[in-house]
């Protein structure tokens, strides 16, 4: 008792990235972003245990729903504070597989953080929607609820196994119309999706959820923090510029294109949103938004729209100049 109660007293005289068991470089980051209390705040976060969190799908469940169809039980699911009307949070030791409704599809394991990046693409019935790097499918059963029976939704990856995943989920949760796909976000033309596209001439709307660093999910990924380092970062930064330059092509005259990331890194969030627009003069900055996870009590998210100018507001623009 006595050697334990020595060692933790050395571990709190410990620098913090030391005793919070973080590399110093991504601490010291974090400090000058968010200063030294934000930083102390999120390498406790990143330490806990992560919260199951389920969405209930609409029509079938709602949070209302399903706690009163588990209270018998003895399962106290919670509203997320995040979100209460959406997600709740499921008490530690339960087996989602093993809970009334999961079979039936009545609800998706999902971070409400996910969610905020669906609402600022705003989908809308009879859009034609792409979803470029859509597994394990969590954002993709967000797009086909708000599309209905109107539109077109195709959910595409790169990996088989991934997309393996995507179509159980797809299935369990009863979405057939969503077009599965695989294809390299980074290299496909618009050729690749004619089969699928029918009379579109493109993509309304193009969500991105780039490969990315993944420090805004250390706590359900401790080996990110690990694994990062500058050339990693400069590598995925590259990565996500050709990502965004591809899929670009592929959207509409007056289209959106949402690109989000799970990372906290401004390198892959508002300095590349920044740097890509001034990039891309027929295109404009729409809203964006930061999770960071000890306010949210979420993931970590970046999320960035931008939107295509359509042929009229390009004249209108070059008619002023």
């Amino acid at each position: 008792a006595q050697y334990k109660s020595d060692w933790l007293a050395e571990l709190e005289r410990q620098p913090p990235p030391i005793r919070l068991s973080h590399p110093a470089e991504l601490f010291e980051r974090w400090v000058r972003q968010f200063g030294q209390r934000n930083a102390l705040r999120l390498c406790q976060w990143n330490n806990e245990r992560p919260d199951v969190t389920v969405r209930p799908l609409p029509p079938r469940a709602t949070v209302a729903t399903l706690r009163a169809r588990w209270r018998p039980l003895g399962i106290a699911a919670e509203p997320h504070p995040y979100d209460a009307a959406r997600f709740l949070k499921l008490p530690r030791g339960v087996a989602v597989g093993d809970l009334p409704g999961f079979a039936e599809g009545d609800f998706y394991v999902q971070d409400p953080a996910t969610a905020a990046a669906v609402d600022l693409l705003d989908p809308r019935p009879g859009e034609c929607i792409l979803d470029a790097c859509a597994a394990p499918g969590g954002k993709t059963i967000m797009i086909a609820e708000r599309l209905g029976v109107r539109g077109l939704l195709v959910a595409a990856d790169l990996h088989e196994d991934r997309l393996a995943r995507l179509r159980e989920n797809l299935a369990r949760v009863g979405h057939p119309e969503v077009r599965v796909r695989r294809l390299d976000a980074a290299t496909a033309r618009l050729d690749a999706f004619r089969e699928v596209l029918g009379g579109y001439g493109g993509f309304d709307a193009v969500l991105l959820d780039a490969p990315c660093t993944n420090t805004g999910v250390i706590r359900r990924r401790p080996d990110a923090r690990w694994n990062f380092s500058r050339g990693r970062l400069a590598k995925l930064r590259a990565q996500q510029e050709r990502l965004l330059d591809n899929a670009a092509r592929w959207v509409v005259p007056g289209g959106r294109l949402l690109y989000s990331t799970c990372s906290l890194e401004p390198e892959e969030d508002e300095e590349l949103a920044l740097s890509w627009i001034a990039r891309h003069p027929n295109w404009s900055a729409g809203r964006a938004r930061k999770l960071f996870p000890p306010d949210t009590q979420t993931d970590g998210a970046y999320i960035a729209l931008f939107r295509r100018s359509s042929p009229l507001a390009s004249a209108v623009k070059e008619t002023r100049t």
